[in-house]
């Protein structure tokens, strides 16, 4: 359905940073950027408008919304209330070629990081974490995955002043865990990987912006 596909690629062009936030988005200059008429292309940011990314403004152009860095740490914190229980069902249901896709993601990562590739580093690393909860067979825990926008929240974090100085392969070795985790079958294991794992996330993105939802200048969660 073409304004299905034309609402998928408008979402993928915002979590890419191919419309950056705050960017007006022009209609005529999408239309033509995507082979579409006015149609699906205006149907596609209502859907957009509704799911919180896109701010139609009456009278003028809709632009790109600009999350705050409350907003950003607020979305990736989500991540560990969805995460660690999508894990622990991924483990138990390990699907076909789940294990292999996830460690090809891994040398994907040692691959951007050795390129100093920090966007495509960050883009690999969504959707290693983003398979894993599809993986999981929930629905509903996808669907509230999507709608919480914690893949955008990955990147606009931007972490690459960490990452900057680790060695090539750290990032795919702090992944590898979570791979081994879901290989066990171990789904009590495999949860408690995947909380330490996206806990360790949440505590930097804290502390980079001086940012906690619970209280100032320190870690959200503790356990």
């Amino acid at each position: 359905m073409l304004a299905e596909r034309t609402y998928q690629n408008l979402k993928a062009m915002i979590y890419g940073k191919e419309l950056i936030p705050g960017e007006r988005l022009v209609e005529r200059k999408l239309c033509e950027r995507l082979g579409v008429s006015r149609v699906p292309l205006r149907e596609s940011l209502v859907r957009l408008e509704s799911e919180g990314l896109v701010l139609r403004v009456h009278g003028g152009p809709s632009r790109v919304i600009d999350f705050s860095k409350s907003d950003v740490v607020e979305m990736y914190s989500m991540r560990l209330l969805i995460e660690p229980f999508a894990t622990r069902l991924a483990a138990l249901n390990r699907p076909d070629n789940l294990l292999k896709e996830l460690n090809a993601l891994c040398g994907r990562m040692t691959e951007a990081s050795k390129a100093q590739a920090w966007a495509k580093l960050d883009l690999t690393q969504c959707e290693f974490h983003y398979t894993i909860v599809k993986a999981s067979g929930h629905r509903t825990l996808f669907q509230a995955y999507e709608s919480c926008h914690i893949q955008m929240g990955g990147m606009l974090s931007n972490l690459s002043h960490l990452k900057a100085g680790q060695p090539p392969e750290t990032t795919a070795r702090q992944h590898q865990p979570i791979v081994d985790a879901i290989a066990s079958g171990d789904p009590d294991v495999a949860e408690q990987v995947a909380y330490l794992h996206v806990k360790t996330s949440i505590d930097a993105i804290q502390q980079r912006f001086g940012i906690s939802l619970t209280e100032k200048q320190k870690p959200l969660f503790t356990k």
